[in-house]
């Protein structure tokens, strides 16, 4: 329904702060949910989980993207039968319905030292790449062919990779233990981007 209407879904969770949204992508059980739950106690509550809707109308301008309901984790009552995840609710929630995406980061782990400012890094993409990344990032890539068309959803992708979305990969400790030190990174990070963005009142 969101590609018949022009929005390209993305597997994707996102948190958010003054109208701009930060997402991250994964594999399934890769941490997206748990990373943009506990990014709320560093002043970056929750916009999305699993699934965000990026607007491509608004990609001359902005990069509008909505929001799905609800959180799902690890353990719990299964959301669906065959899944292990639970529904959750999350501390902190943006009120928010509609944003600016700003950053997409591609979760991704590394071994380190605790205290090893050196496993935890954010590489950026270069345009190309970029625009591969969101592709694949793309919830139910072969139905948005077929309904977009491989040209208009490449050029959308590219229009946002090139202008919008800073699309990056964040490289963090693999170990539970160290999960905060990765947390309080992208955090920091996160902060600094969106230092410089003022919301518009498109995204109220």
């Amino acid at each position: 329904m969101a590609l018949q209407r022009g929005l390209l879904p993305l597997h994707a969770s996102a948190v958010s702060r003054a109208g701009a949204v930060h997402a991250f992508s994964g594999a399934s059980g890769g941490g997206k949910s748990t990373l943009a739950a506990a990014l709320g106690r560093h002043g970056l509550p929750l916009f999305a989980d699993d699934l965000l809707l990026l607007a491509p109308a608004s990609f001359g301008e902005g990069s509008l993207c909505y929001r799905n309901a609800g959180l799902k984790l690890f353990p719990g009552a299964p959301v669906y039968e065959g899944v292990r995840k639970r529904w959750a609710r999350p501390a902190h929630r943006s009120p928010r319905f509609v944003g600016n995406l700003r950053t997409l980061h591609l979760l991704s782990y590394r071994d380190g030292r605790p205290g090893d400012a050196t496993s935890c890094s954010i590489k950026p993409l270069t345009r190309r790449r970029a625009v591969i990344a969101l592709y694949e990032t793309l919830h139910r890539r072969r139905q948005a062919l077929a309904i977009v068309g491989r040209r208009r959803l490449l050029g959308w992708l590219l229009t946002a990779a090139a202008r919008q979305v800073q699309v990056s990969i964040f490289h963090r400790p693999k170990s539970k233990w160290q999960s905060e030190q990765g947390v309080a990174h992208l955090a920091a990070a996160l902060a600094e981007v969106t230092s410089g963005f003022v919301s518009t009142g498109s995204t109220n």
